[in-house]
Protein backbone atom coordinates (compact mmCIF):
# COMPACT_ATOMS: atom_id res chain seq x y z
CA UNK A 1 0.00 0.00 0.00
CA UNK A 2 1.05 3.76 -0.32
CA UNK A 3 2.44 3.78 3.31
CA UNK A 4 4.44 0.64 2.44
CA UNK A 5 6.04 2.48 -0.53
CA UNK A 6 6.79 5.02 1.31
CA UNK A 7 8.02 3.64 4.54
CA UNK A 8 10.34 2.21 1.61
CA UNK A 9 10.88 5.40 -0.14
CA UNK A 10 12.15 6.96 2.91
CA UNK A 11 14.42 4.34 4.10
CA UNK A 12 12.75 4.07 7.13
CA UNK A 13 14.14 1.55 9.42
CA UNK A 14 13.15 -1.26 12.73
CA UNK A 15 13.56 0.74 15.43
CA UNK A 16 12.72 4.35 14.44
CA UNK A 17 10.10 6.32 15.13
CA UNK A 18 7.28 7.70 13.04
CA UNK A 19 4.65 10.52 14.09
CA UNK A 20 0.82 10.30 12.35
CA UNK A 21 -0.71 14.21 13.92
CA UNK A 22 -4.14 13.16 11.72
CA UNK A 23 -3.84 8.95 12.33
CA UNK A 24 -7.70 8.94 11.16
CA UNK A 25 -8.48 5.09 10.73
CA UNK A 26 -5.18 4.49 11.65
CA UNK A 27 -3.43 2.95 7.97
CA UNK A 28 -0.27 4.28 9.22
CA UNK A 29 -0.63 3.12 12.30
CA UNK A 30 -0.78 -0.44 11.73
CA UNK A 31 1.97 -0.23 8.48
CA UNK A 32 4.38 0.87 10.72
CA UNK A 33 3.39 -1.62 13.85
CA UNK A 34 3.53 -4.78 11.06
CA UNK A 35 7.29 -3.18 9.74
CA UNK A 36 8.19 -3.30 13.65
CA UNK A 37 8.61 0.95 13.80
CA UNK A 38 7.98 2.99 16.65
CA UNK A 39 4.78 5.22 15.50
CA UNK A 40 2.70 7.22 17.83
CA UNK A 41 -0.35 8.77 16.34
CA UNK A 42 -2.91 11.84 17.25
CA UNK A 43 -6.89 12.42 16.35
CA UNK A 44 -9.43 14.70 17.40
CA UNK A 45 -12.34 12.43 16.84
CA UNK A 46 -12.93 10.19 19.65
CA UNK A 47 -13.45 7.51 16.60
CA UNK A 48 -10.79 7.49 14.80
CA UNK A 49 -8.95 6.96 18.53
CA UNK A 50 -11.15 4.17 18.72
CA UNK A 51 -10.38 2.59 15.06
CA UNK A 52 -6.93 2.97 14.95
CA UNK A 53 -6.87 1.48 18.89
CA UNK A 54 -8.98 -1.27 17.59
CA UNK A 55 -6.58 -1.91 14.64
CA UNK A 56 -3.49 -1.88 16.21
CA UNK A 57 -3.96 -3.69 19.43
CA UNK A 58 -2.21 -7.05 20.42
CA UNK A 59 -5.17 -9.98 20.13
CA UNK A 60 -5.50 -13.45 21.05
CA UNK A 61 -7.19 -14.71 18.05
CA UNK A 62 -8.10 -17.91 20.35
CA UNK A 63 -9.75 -15.54 22.40
CA UNK A 64 -11.64 -12.74 20.35
CA UNK A 65 -13.50 -14.66 17.53
CA UNK A 66 -16.55 -12.16 16.93
CA UNK A 67 -18.43 -14.36 14.44
CA UNK A 68 -18.76 -17.12 17.43
CA UNK A 69 -20.24 -14.32 19.85
CA UNK A 70 -24.08 -14.37 20.52
CA UNK A 71 -26.40 -11.80 18.51
CA UNK A 72 -26.79 -9.67 21.45
CA UNK A 73 -23.26 -9.04 22.09
CA UNK A 74 -22.93 -8.13 18.37
CA UNK A 75 -26.12 -6.16 18.50
CA UNK A 76 -24.39 -4.10 21.26
CA UNK A 77 -20.83 -3.56 19.96
CA UNK A 78 -23.00 -2.51 16.66
CA UNK A 79 -24.62 0.02 18.02
CA UNK A 80 -21.62 1.29 20.44
CA UNK A 81 -19.60 1.65 16.62
CA UNK A 82 -23.13 3.75 15.42
CA UNK A 83 -23.40 5.80 18.26
CA UNK A 84 -19.65 6.58 18.04
CA UNK A 85 -19.26 7.10 14.46
CA UNK A 86 -22.35 9.55 14.64
CA UNK A 87 -21.21 11.85 18.03
CA UNK A 88 -23.19 14.79 18.16
CA UNK A 89 -24.66 15.11 15.00
CA UNK A 90 -25.86 12.57 13.45
CA UNK A 91 -29.30 10.11 13.50
CA UNK A 92 -29.16 6.24 14.95
CA UNK A 93 -31.79 4.20 12.99
CA UNK A 94 -32.15 0.60 15.20
CA UNK A 95 -34.84 -1.65 13.93
CA UNK A 96 -36.55 -3.80 16.59
CA UNK A 97 -33.82 -2.91 19.42
CA UNK A 98 -34.69 -5.82 21.47
CA UNK A 99 -33.90 -8.59 19.26
CA UNK A 100 -31.00 -10.88 21.04
CA UNK A 101 -31.03 -8.90 24.15
CA UNK A 102 -32.62 -10.21 27.53
CA UNK A 103 -35.21 -7.37 28.84
CA UNK A 104 -32.91 -6.26 31.66
CA UNK A 105 -29.95 -5.16 28.81
CA UNK A 106 -32.28 -4.07 26.19
CA UNK A 107 -34.28 -1.77 28.91
CA UNK A 108 -30.22 -0.56 29.91
CA UNK A 109 -29.61 0.04 26.51
CA UNK A 110 -32.75 2.19 25.83
CA UNK A 111 -32.22 4.06 28.72
CA UNK A 112 -28.08 4.65 27.98
CA UNK A 113 -29.91 5.95 23.95
CA UNK A 114 -32.40 8.33 25.85
CA UNK A 115 -29.19 10.09 27.32
CA UNK A 116 -27.29 10.27 23.78
CA UNK A 117 -26.61 13.41 22.26
CA UNK A 118 -27.86 11.71 18.79
CA UNK A 119 -31.25 11.51 17.91
CA UNK A 120 -32.55 8.05 17.84
CA UNK A 121 -35.26 6.49 16.15
CA UNK A 122 -35.75 3.01 17.21
CA UNK A 123 -38.56 0.46 16.38
CA UNK A 124 -39.68 -2.46 18.59
CA UNK A 125 -42.37 -5.13 19.70
CA UNK A 126 -40.87 -5.43 23.52
CA UNK A 127 -43.11 -4.38 26.36
CA UNK A 128 -39.40 -3.97 28.32
CA UNK A 129 -39.03 -0.99 25.82
CA UNK A 130 -42.20 0.98 26.43
CA UNK A 131 -41.64 0.92 30.27
CA UNK A 132 -38.40 2.78 29.76
CA UNK A 133 -39.88 5.78 27.73
CA UNK A 134 -41.72 8.67 28.08
CA UNK A 135 -45.00 9.00 26.32
CA UNK A 136 -44.13 11.77 24.64
CA UNK A 137 -41.26 9.64 23.22
CA UNK A 138 -43.43 6.84 21.08
CA UNK A 139 -45.58 6.96 18.71
CA UNK A 140 -47.70 3.28 17.22
CA UNK A 141 -47.87 2.92 13.44
CA UNK A 142 -50.69 0.53 13.18
CA UNK A 143 -50.64 -1.62 10.15
CA UNK A 144 -51.82 -0.96 6.57
CA UNK A 145 -51.81 2.89 7.94
CA UNK A 146 -49.19 6.24 7.46
CA UNK A 147 -49.94 8.13 10.43
CA UNK A 148 -48.76 7.64 13.64
CA UNK A 149 -50.47 7.46 16.75
CA UNK A 150 -49.15 9.68 19.46
CA UNK A 151 -49.74 9.70 23.07
CA UNK A 152 -49.81 12.89 25.54
CA UNK A 153 -48.08 12.87 28.85
CA UNK A 154 -51.61 12.07 30.76
CA UNK A 155 -51.06 8.33 29.35
CA UNK A 156 -47.78 7.59 30.94
CA UNK A 157 -48.70 5.84 33.72
CA UNK A 158 -50.92 3.83 31.50
CA UNK A 159 -48.31 3.12 29.45
CA UNK A 160 -46.12 1.95 32.46
CA UNK A 161 -48.31 -0.22 34.23
CA UNK A 162 -50.15 -2.07 30.69
CA UNK A 163 -47.16 -1.71 28.26
CA UNK A 164 -48.46 -4.84 26.48
CA UNK A 165 -51.72 -2.83 25.52
CA UNK A 166 -49.31 -0.85 23.17
CA UNK A 167 -49.32 -3.63 20.87
CA UNK A 168 -52.85 -4.64 21.40
CA UNK A 169 -55.57 -4.76 19.10
CA UNK A 170 -58.04 -4.96 21.74
CA UNK A 171 -58.31 -4.14 25.02
CA UNK A 172 -60.56 -5.55 27.73
CA UNK A 173 -59.71 -2.65 30.95
CA UNK A 174 -60.84 -4.39 34.11
CA UNK A 175 -61.58 -2.68 37.28
CA UNK A 176 -59.21 -4.52 39.05
CA UNK A 177 -57.36 -7.75 39.67
CA UNK A 178 -60.51 -9.92 40.58
CA UNK A 179 -61.55 -9.07 37.33
CA UNK A 180 -58.47 -9.73 35.51
CA UNK A 181 -58.21 -13.49 37.06
CA UNK A 182 -61.47 -13.66 35.48
CA UNK A 183 -60.45 -13.53 32.28
CA UNK A 184 -57.49 -15.51 32.26
CA UNK A 185 -59.90 -18.12 33.67
CA UNK A 186 -62.30 -17.53 30.86
CA UNK A 187 -59.05 -17.61 28.20
CA UNK A 188 -57.98 -21.05 29.78
CA UNK A 189 -61.01 -22.94 29.13
CA UNK A 190 -61.39 -21.25 25.61
CA UNK A 191 -57.70 -23.01 25.02
CA UNK A 192 -59.01 -26.63 27.12
CA UNK A 193 -61.33 -26.72 23.62
CA UNK A 194 -59.27 -26.27 21.51
CA UNK A 195 -59.74 -22.35 20.64
CA UNK A 196 -57.08 -19.72 20.20
CA UNK A 197 -55.34 -17.90 22.80
CA UNK A 198 -56.46 -14.55 23.41
CA UNK A 199 -53.15 -12.82 23.13
CA UNK A 200 -52.87 -14.66 19.66
CA UNK A 201 -56.12 -12.33 18.41
CA UNK A 202 -54.24 -9.95 19.72
CA UNK A 203 -56.14 -9.02 22.71
CA UNK A 204 -54.81 -7.81 26.16
CA UNK A 205 -56.34 -7.11 29.95
CA UNK A 206 -55.53 -3.94 31.32
CA UNK A 207 -56.02 -2.93 34.57
CA UNK A 208 -58.02 -0.08 35.05
CA UNK A 209 -57.40 0.22 39.25
CA UNK A 210 -61.27 1.79 38.79
CA UNK A 211 -60.41 4.74 36.71
CA UNK A 212 -62.95 5.38 34.00
CA UNK A 213 -60.58 7.27 31.42
CA UNK A 214 -58.38 3.82 31.48
CA UNK A 215 -57.79 4.56 26.96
Amino acid sequence: GLVDNLITEFDIKKGAWVMDPFCGGGTTLLACKEACINVIGFDILPFSVFLSNVKTRNYDVKKIQLKLRGKGSKRLLSIAIQTAIERNSGIILIDEIEQGLEPDSVQHLVSFLKKHNNQVFITTHSSSVIVELEASDLFLLKPGKTDCVVFEKTMQANLRGNPEAFFAKKIIVCEGKTEIGICRALNNNRISKGKENMSHLGVICALGFGSPDMF
